[in-house]
């Protein structure tokens, strides 16, 4: 997706609960759901399912904590 906007990614999970439903008569309430830390996707999936929890993942916040090591490290030279 260009625009990553809550209000897309909403209307994205929409779409696919209702394939879910159609095809396997079947509604997506998932308990955890794990993403990068987009607010836009954090915030569309706290919408959409109130009762389950969005958190980001292992991999995307160990990108972040290397990046912030070695941007220490290059200015501490």
């Amino acid at each position: 997706m260009t625009a990553k906007t809550a209000a897309l990614y909403e209307e994205v999970i929409e779409r696919i609960q209702a394939v879910s439903i159609e095809s396997n008569r079947v509604r997506i309430n998932p308990e955890l759901m794990i993403s990068d830390y987009e607010m836009a996707i954090l915030t569309a999936v706290a919408s959409k399912f109130p009762n389950g929890r969005a958190r980001g993942c292992y991999f995307h916040q160990s990108q972040v904590i290397l990046l912030l090591i070695i941007i220490k490290f290059l200015f501490s030279l």
